[in-house]
């Protein structure tokens, strides 16, 4: 009952802040105080209507046990279709090389291929994303927020050498994506001092703090890109939700578990209205 009254007031807060938005999600910096492990999983339904969501934490170990959970579900839920987040996912030939390159994301579109099930992507068309984050935020705290938010993981696991054998990946994903940077901007000596320039100190993986980009926490204005982006995302992903329930009956997604998690009073509202 706790957790339902912690959810309701939330709710109502998120409605509050964000009344132009046509999903009413919690926000983020928020969420930590559900205090829920992860997965989170819950399914919502109405009649014939089901939207079963997964709610990851983020693993390409082909070991680890939520790989696991997350084909016992899929097969269990018999999806109709499946929807997960992250552009450039792919499918290779093996589970575990697709759980390993694509995380757990790679592994839903997997087994999507696997056993015939259509699958699409959750993603807003990143210009769009972009577009809107310049209109409110300095173009090198963007960069420093997406590179370091969206490759924590990476960054975690491996060296500051490793790290720059990537970066023109991540460069040539901006370009793709349409986030405007300038030819110095662009390289990695620039990224270097736009560090050492907001967090004092140089750039190495061993001292990198993730709090001060992941979207649970209020550390820096790196925190708030991060959750202004997720905000946008939510939007256009909890619309692409809505619109395959009109013509599937039992959508699955696979999403990360912090967006789960704010989704709940929009996913409980809009399944009630079927």
């Amino acid at each position: 009952m706790k957790t339902t009254a912690l959810l309701m007031r939330m709710a109502l807060l998120a409605g509050a802040a964000s009344c132009h938005s046509a999903y009413q999600t919690i926000p983020y910096a928020q969420s930590a105080a559900l205090k829920t492990k992860l997965p989170f999983i819950k399914e919502y339904a109405k009649g014939p209507k089901t939207v079963f969501v997964y709610g990851s934490y983020h693993t390409n170990d082909s070991t680890d046990a939520e790989g696991k959970d997350i084909e016992r579900n899929l097969a269990a839920f018999r999806p109709d279709i499946i929807l997960y987040e992250g552009d450039y996912i792919g499918v290779e030939a093996s589970r575990n090389a697709s759980l390993s390159t694509y995380f757990e994301m790679g592994l839903a579109r997997w087994w999507a291929a696997k056993h015939a099930v259509k699958e699409l992507n959750l993603e807003p068309p990143a210009q769009g994303k972009y577009r809107f984050l310049q209109k409110k935020f300095a173009t090198d705290q963007i960069m420093l927020a997406a590179i370091l938010g969206q490759n924590t993981l990476f960054i975690k696991q491996h060296t500051r050498s490793e790290f720059e054998q990537l970066f023109p990946s991540l460069i040539k994903d901006f370009e793709r994506e349409g986030l405007r940077l300038t030819d110095e901007q662009k390289a990695l000596p620039h990224f270097y001092a736009a560090y050492a320039a907001f967090y004092n100190k140089p750039f190495d993986p061993a001292t990198f703090d993730y709090e001060t980009v992941e979207i649970k926490f209020t550390k820096t204005v790196l925190n708030k890109i991060n959750q202004t982006s997720a905000r946008y995302r939510d939007q256009f992903m909890l619309a692409r939700i809505d619109s395959c329930l009109r013509v599937h009956n039992r959508v699955y997604v696979q999403v990360g578990g912090r967006h789960a998690l704010v989704w709940q009073p929009a996913l409980q509202r809009l399944v009630a209205a079927r």
